[in-house]
């Protein structure tokens, strides 16, 4: 009943007042095309170029495939039991070899571990990233001489400090000191 009262005192005459679109139109502002459609086919375009903000990305980007990954965190746990360790001040490194793999396959294969103790989501994403990076760029043949075996890289807490280049000059090292796996 008390919805009724409330409706009884509205006006049922339209507003008088013009009622503005809240959507710009061309009418709006002459320096904006008022259709997609109609800008489409106006001359040339100029080159694209990039932005300040803007990234340029290769096309001949070189994956982490998923072959080369650890996925299973029963791979993981066996390497941590089997698996040689090698460490430094920002890493550690448990490698193990003879995955039984079939020998077209051979090949390192990474998994990364990054705890809560380096920091919230973007700082260990941004590690994982790095790490990524390295093995893309210069890891795959830094471990090649190792064979067939999968390695497994835990970061430690005072690499969340450390610029980009520092991470992977780290890891470069560090590949470099392990001399066999398992």
């Amino acid at each position: 009943m008390e919805r009724l009262r409330d409706e009884e005192n509205l006006s049922t005459q339209p507003d008088t007042a013009e009622t503005t679109s809240w959507l710009p139109s061309s009418d709006e502002d002459p320096r904006r095309p008022g259709h997609l459609e109609e800008s489409a086919g106006e001359g040339a375009k100029a080159p694209h170029r990039l932005g300040r903000h803007q990234v340029a990305v290769s096309e001949n980007t070189d994956r982490f495939r998923r072959s080369e990954r650890l996925l299973r965190s029963r791979d993981f746990q066996r390497v941590s039991r089997l698996g040689g360790r090698t460490t430094s001040r920002y890493f550690v490194a448990r490698s193990t070899g003879g995955s039984g793999r079939p020998a077209s396959d051979a090949s390192v294969r990474l998994g990364i571990t990054v705890s809560r103790a380096i920091g919230n989501a973007v700082a260990r994403n941004r590690v994982k990233r790095l790490i990524r990076e390295w093995y893309r760029r210069t890891g795959r043949e830094e471990l090649r001489h190792l064979g067939d075996g999968d390695l497994v890289i835990i970061a430690r807490r005072p690499v969340r400090k450390l610029p980009g280049n520092r991470v992977l000059r780290e890891l470069s090292a560090l590949a470099n000191r392990i001399e066999n796996f398992g």
